[in-house]
């Protein structure tokens, strides 16, 4: 049943409009009475009529007065006005302020019932549209994922087509800029916490023009143009904010894009990053132009050698043999390719998982550098100074 509020100030026109119609054979039940304009809104906010039928001319608050004021507090229930002939400009004045028809007085029933069938469709259009925009708004994560695969996928060809798409949708991609793709390390499946890295995310990077989504267990951040090193610098922050609050590994890939027809080209570049990942057990951040996914078999072999042993004593020699080939041989394609020595390559990567876990707080210093391969805590600490210019105790103490 519709709810009615009728509001008129002469007590026998109240009387007549609700003996006269039979309200129940429409589907409606009066359900309050007003005297005034005024007492007619604090019964309307009392009740959240669907329908009320006023008359214009009221002591207090007058129709016209009473629907501009139900406007401003949001009613959205439909008004029918009640005017006499000489009052009909006055009336049409409230007709932008939610009044759906007017009757003219004396009132003839069927003129009345009319109207009141009007406004009814009008309110059962309204439902039926704010249900169709519940279900579209419900749908419409799907629909914009289903928009970024496409665009992964290179299904769509032109930018007229994009253009429209993200009309539709409410919805915009940076024309250009930069694809970062994060992916969780954790092999048990159950993936990074996105809630804490868009905090992260939302700390270090201005998100006014940029967009954040997750997809097909990836989280995605389109970021407007920019340089290569702001956004690297802007990702390490993220990860290291990550890092001291999870602990998680995270793989980064970070390619640009041209135009939005470019991005199939960069999804697929960064794809190839993160699947290429040598630094097992680290955050880390692949650039488009970087050597991952160029590097011989026998250096990629290498370096997951280190990243897997890296606590233990080893050398160029025992990696050698297990790797099969001979000890100058992987000395040489080593400097060839990286351009560092074998040494190098497993001090960077020792220091890096030492920052890692200076960080975490859940370890002294010298259990770090016991965990990192270094046996002697007094070396740790001066390699770990030259490289990063600070103590580990210092860098610890940073991250409490």
């Amino acid at each position: 049943m519709y709810k009615l509020l009728i509001i008129d100030d002469e007590y026998l026109v109240r009387e007549g409009l609700k003996m006269t119609i039979d309200w129940a054979a429409n589907g409606i039940e009066i359900v309050g009475e007003a005297s005034n304009g005024l007492q007619g809104f604090e019964e309307a906010m009392r009740l959240n009529p669907d329908l009320i039928i006023s008359d214009v001319r009221m002591p207090v608050m007058t129709g016209v007065e009473l629907a501009v004021k139900l406007k401003q507090n949001n009613f959205t229930g439909k008004i029918i006005i009640l005017s006499g002939y000489r009052d009909f400009e006055y009336a049409k004045s409230s007709f932008e302020n939610g009044v759906v028809a007017y009757v003219l007085k004396p009132v003839d029933n069927d003129e009345l019932v009319a109207a009141i069938k009007g406004a009814l469709r009008q309110l059962q259009q309204e439902v039926a549209h704010q249900a169709l925009i519940s279900e579209l708004s419900e749908q419409l994560p799907v629909v914009k994922q289903q928009y970024i695969r496409d665009l992964f996928n290179g299904h769509i060809r032109s930018l007229e087509e994009i253009e429209k798409k993200e009309k539709i949708l409410d919805f915009h991609l940076p024309s250009r800029g930069f694809l970062v793709s994060m992916r969780s390390d954790d092999e048990a499946g159950t993936g990074f916490s996105f809630s804490l890295l868009q905090k992260c995310i939302n700390d270090h990077i201005d998100n006014e023009d940029n967009v954040t989504l997750i997809l097909d267990q990836r989280l995605y951040i389109f970021i407007e143009k920019t340089s290569n090193e702001v956004v690297a610098d802007k990702i390490r922050m993220v990860l290291e904010e990550y890092e001291r609050l999870e602990d998680e590994t995270v793989s980064v890939s970070i390619c640009q894009y041209s135009s939005l027809l470019s991005l199939a080209s960069a999804h697929k570049i960064s794809e190839d990053l993160l699947n290429s990942k040598l630094m097992i057990g680290l955050n880390t951040i692949a650039l488009e132009n970087s050597p991952i996914g160029r590097y011989r078999k026998t250096i990629t072999d290498a370096l997951a050698y280190i990243s897997h042993h890296y606590a233990d004593d080893i050398t160029v020699k025992r990696v050698a043999e297990e790797l099969q080939v001979s000890e100058s041989h992987l000395m040489h394609q080593f400097k060839e390719e990286t351009d560092k020595t074998f040494n190098e390559i497993l001090t960077d990567y020792r220091l890096l998982v030492a920052r890692k876990l200076l960080r975490n707080g859940s370890y002294r210093v010298n259990e770090v550098s016991y965990l990192v391969g270094y046996h002697d805590v007094k070396y740790f600490s001066l390699v770990f100074s030259r490289k990063f210019n600070i103590l580990p105790s210092a860098y610890m103490e940073q991250y409490r």
